[in-house]
């Protein structure tokens, strides 16, 4: 779920951007960007925590998408949304 949408904001655009960019790091890495044990603690990673790197993961995949994921994943509303659409743009 979009940090919007945890937020209780109205759902746009931005939410979209977000679930490409789970999607993306999920066919990437083969696990989703924010695993938890509990509901609650997913929902406190996406709104605080930045996922792994990429590359982290999955050795094999080149820096750039680990700057492609640290730009999407940004916990700042105002840059993120323009972030989350710029990392995804090469892909």
């Amino acid at each position: 779920m979009a940090p919007e949408q945890l937020l209780g904001l109205p759902t746009d655009g931005r939410c979209d951007l977000w679930a490409a960019g789970v999607i993306l790091y999920e066919l990437l890495t083969g696990c989703g960007p924010f695993v938890a044990e509990t509901p609650v603690t997913v929902m406190h990673k996406v709104l605080h925590v930045d996922p792994a790197a990429p590359s982290s993961i999955v050795a094999s995949l080149p820096p750039a998408f680990d700057a492609s994921s640290r730009a999407h994943w940004r916990k700042s509303r105002t840059s993120a949304t323009r972030a989350r659409a710029t990392s995804l743009a090469p892909w």
